[in-house]
């Protein structure tokens, strides 16, 4: 049992949030977005999933992808039909510390074991983070997909080229910071836990959170909704040309294009005098309005000069001046780039994953497990529901079982450092007192710390 469970704990790298266990239900990007961001700062993320098929996105996303998104994960499978798995479902919400839900709106009503879990009293709080599409009361039951969710709130639209023809954002973008605006939710409510902060007694211990797609693409386009609001019509840029900024774009030159972004009207002369040798266009328009105004005009100067010199001639005469100037890369472009090889990690079976965008002095990172498999993990935590029904810790958090396994655990295998110490120790006409095994002395030594507690 207890090398099961070892095996277990294993899964969570150090981290902050050692000690939390977090339930995830559902699948696809989001859910496990905002699961894996708690795995990789040290959380143990079970991943609760369907026979069969499991998470959907095993089907249809890459060994790579699905990795990046379910890293040092368990997995088990929960068959509604079969009441020994109901059982287990029931003792694991009991024991855990947050739940992630990002299935359908109508999939969370039929779940009556969640459903009965949450609004029945609990002796410890949990958070429960439900992923949603939209949050108004009309739209509340639909489910959503992110290209819908791009297409309804306008972000389709902003993201084109012209007024006449929208453009999705070639990734998940609006999937991808949903999660991760979840689980910095999740992370704030569990430091208010921490600090001492409770929930009305109405609340049945649950913290809800709703994290919605629609308002997180809202806060990814906040200056052209804000301007919309403000001013009752939309905005459409033409081109790769900013609204509000200029120059603020991809600009062709000799032998390709760069990226050019400058912002403050000092900055821009400087440009002009300096890399440009043109100062007679920071005179023509000295200020971010006049170029936006005449932004035609002032931009058919400004790629007339650019089509003068190579992309990296031009880089190295900005970068002189602190002016952000850079190559437009494909990926695999990108990948040749030195800095990119901070960008790829292994797990420890050795499948490429995108590293953690954040590195900490606090803690090293580590070389994290794999995806699991389907079911993987069912045998392990199997053994720990066990482990703690035994020791009778069924009203206790899972920080807590944590710590009495790790403390057996440590006892178990120092017990015979304790034993020759004390043998070396006697002298006759005493007799040595004699323990059986390593593991007869760690019980008895554990029962004895119980008893003064």
């Amino acid at each position: 049992m207890l090398e099961k469970i070892q095996q277990l704990f294993a899964l969570a790298p150090q981290g902050p949030l050692n000690g939390y266990l977090v339930l995830e239900i559902g699948g696809n990007i989001s859910g496990p977005m905002a699961g894996e961001e708690l795995a990789r700062r040290g959380a143990l993320v079970v991943k609760i999933e369907m026979p069969g098929i499991g998470d959907p996105a095993r089907s249809y996303l890459s060994p790579s992808i699905f990795t990046s998104c379910n890293a040092s994960k368990a997995s088990i499978v929960i068959d509604k039909h079969n009441e020994h798995d109901n059982q287990m479902y029931t003792e694991l919400l009991s024991l855990a510390d947050v739940v992630i839900d990002n299935r359908s709106p109508d999939a969370k009503h039929r779940d009556e074991i969640l459903q009965r879990f949450l609004h029945n009293d609990k002796l410890n709080p949990i958070i429960f983070c439900s992923i949603v599409g939209y949050d108004s009361a009309d739209y509340h039951d639909r489910p959503a997909l992110d290209v819908a969710v791009q297409a309804e709130t306008g972000m389709a639209m902003v993201n084109a080229a012209s007024a006449h023809e929208p453009l999705k954002v070639g990734f998940v973008v609006v999937d991808t910071v949903t999660g991760l605006q979840a689980a910095s939710s999740i992370k704030d409510h569990l430091l208010a836990l921490q600090r001492g902060m409770r929930c009305d007694a109405h609340q049945k211990n649950v913290i809800f959170l709703e994290q919605s797609m629609a308002k997180t693409s809202a806060l990814l386009m906040t200056g052209q909704y804000l301007q919309a609001y403000a001013q009752g019509k939309d905005a459409f840029r033409e081109g790769n040309r900013d609204l509000w900024v200029a120059p603020f774009s991809f600009y062709k030159t000799k032998n390709g294009m760069i990226s050019l972004a400058i912002i403050g009207d000092a900055l821009f002369a400087i440009f002009c005098d300096k890399v440009l040798q043109q100062k007679e266009l920071a005179e023509q328009y000295p200020t971010n309005q006049s170029r936006i105004e005449n932004i035609a005009a002032f931009e058919s100067i400004l790629c007339a000069r650019l089509a003068e010199k190579t992309s990296e001639e031009w880089i190295a005469l900005c970068r002189q001046y602190n002016i952000v100037c850079s190559q437009v890369n494909t990926i695999t472009q990108m990948l040749q780039q030195p800095f990119a090889s901070q960008m790829i990690a292994k797990t420890q079976d050795g499948t490429a994953i995108i590293a953690d965008s954040c590195t900490s002095s606090l803690y090293q990172s580590q070389l994290i497990q794999g995806a699991p498999n389907l079911d993987a993990n069912k045998a392990s935590l199997q053994a720990l529901l066990a482990y703690r029904q035994q020791y009778d810790l069924s009203k206790r958090t899972f920080s807590d079982v944590k710590q009495q396994f790790d403390l057996q655990l440590n006892m178990r295998e120092r017990a015979p450092q304790y034993t020759m110490r004390y043998q070396a120790q006697q002298r006759p006409p005493f007799v040595t007192p004699h323990v059986s095994n390593a593991q007869e002395n760690a019980r008895k030594m554990l029962l004895g710390m119980r008893a003064k507690l």
